[in-house]
């Protein structure tokens, strides 16, 4: 998994006019642990913006007196002042940024000197001379012997992709996908119970003066809510368990679930009607 060995692959099965039809090859870096250090950071620096702008309020009051924040010391909290102590988190979560940037290039400067590196991903970018290479390369999956270990794809635009799912293991990815399933599974046999149940308690509400204007409410409530929410739910399975590389893919994956879950309470819906206790109590 380097730079170097993903252009080899292609110059030996697509070769080009001067003997290399490669313009350049990326694989991709896991870079988890740095951008958990990035978040850390821009969180950082958040709070000493903070902490700067409560300072220079209290000196236009006329009051010279600096923020205090709270810490944890052993088993006691105790105060000290929030400039430096924001100040402070500051510089060392940018040094550890900084040392682990340095990782990170330092085994791509000698990844060729070294086995599999820690830092790649199981996905990569090629780019070639020109565009007929590239068409002869995308078809490469379906004459390639060991076809089941190389999944060709045109790329798509930069703004659409999904870094964290482009860097996930593949034996990994497998496992998530799993558990994605049971998700979907297990929400699309709440799906029809749960809207009639949000509309037999909405039923059981009373508003005094408002109740007629409820009960016009109140038999449609539960279909509404959960058809709201719905595509909030799906995706957020999707982006938790199925690592889509793109945003079109879960978008993709949204159109069709959603189609099917509709599908579901039309299916079921009249099945169940109103009263789930009693349609339990037949089995």
């Amino acid at each position: 998994r380097t730079d170097a060995k993903l252009a080899d692959f292609f110059n030996k099965f697509v070769p080009g006019d001067g003997g290399s039809s490669v313009q350049r090859a990326y694989v991709v870096r896991d870079t988890t642990k740095l951008f958990a250090l990035w978040q850390e950071l821009k969180v950082a620096r958040l709070e000493l913006c903070k902490a700067d702008a409560m300072w220079e309020r209290e000196k236009k009051k006329g009051r010279d007196r600096r923020p205090q924040t709270g810490i944890w010391c052993g088993c006691l909290g105790k105060a000290v002042d929030s400039i430096d102590h924001h100040w402070n988190r500051v510089q060392e979560v940018s040094a550890k940024v900084h040392a682990e940037r340095q990782r990170i290039f330092q085994e791509r400067e000698h990844e060729s000197e070294q086995g599999p590196l820690q830092v790649t991903a199981p996905t990569g970018f090629v780019t070639f001379h020109d565009r007929f290479h590239k068409e002869v390369a995308i078809r490469l999956h379906t004459w390639y012997q060991n076809s089941d270990y190389i999944v060709l794809t045109q790329p798509p635009e930069p703004s659409q992709l999904i870094w964290s799912s482009l860097m996930s293991d593949e034996e990994q990815g497998r496992r998530w996908l799993f558990v994605g399933y049971l998700a979907i599974l297990l929400l699309l046999v709440l799906y029809t119970p749960l809207i009639v149940g949000i509309t037999n308690v909405a039923r059981w509400v009373d508003l005094g003066p408002l109740q007629p204007l409820w009960k016009g409410v109140a038999p449609t409530l539960g279909l509404t809510i959960m058809v709201s929410f719905l595509p909030t739910i799906l995706m957020l399975i999707f982006h938790s368990f199925f690592l889509p590389k793109t945003a079109g893919v879960a978008q993709d994956d949204l159109q069709i679930w959603y189609f099917w879950f509709q599908v579901a309470f039309v299916l079921f819906g009249g099945v169940v009607g109103p009263d789930i206790s009693g349609f339990a109590n037949e089995f």
